[in-house]
């Protein structure tokens, strides 16, 4: 089990709306939740090429949101390039700079 919350699983299928729905029902904690392999909501939305979730995410928290790294290192710059997702690199480069794609990590999968 990887300890995956409702919120995880909304970002990773770019529901929007329902995260939305889970803040209301809840609080904005339930986004800094993270699961077992230290990955963040932000890390999920990557993952899954959902550029709008990550710019919900940065909207009710803030930009440092996209720095989030996993237990291994992985950053959603790691999640977005191995997934294909160029239009998330693309943001992540527009809210932070060309550094974002010289991340590296502590392991490799």
């Amino acid at each position: 089990r990887n300890k995956a919350t409702l919120a995880h699983y909304a970002a990773r299928g770019g529901h929007t709306e329902v995260l939305k729905y889970l803040v209301k029902q809840s609080n904005k904690n339930i986004l800094n939740a993270t699961d077992n392999d230290g990955w963040t909501l932000a890390h999920y939305a990557a993952h899954g090429g959902h550029t709008e979730v990550l710019k919900y995410l940065v909207e009710q928290s803030d930009k440092n949101i996209l720095n989030a790294t996993s237990n291994n290192g992985w950053t959603l710059a790691h999640r977005a390039a191995r997934s294909g997702h160029t239009e998330i690199l693309k943001y992540l480069v527009e809210q932070h700079d060309k550094n974002v794609l010289n991340a590296t990590d502590v392991t490799v999968r």
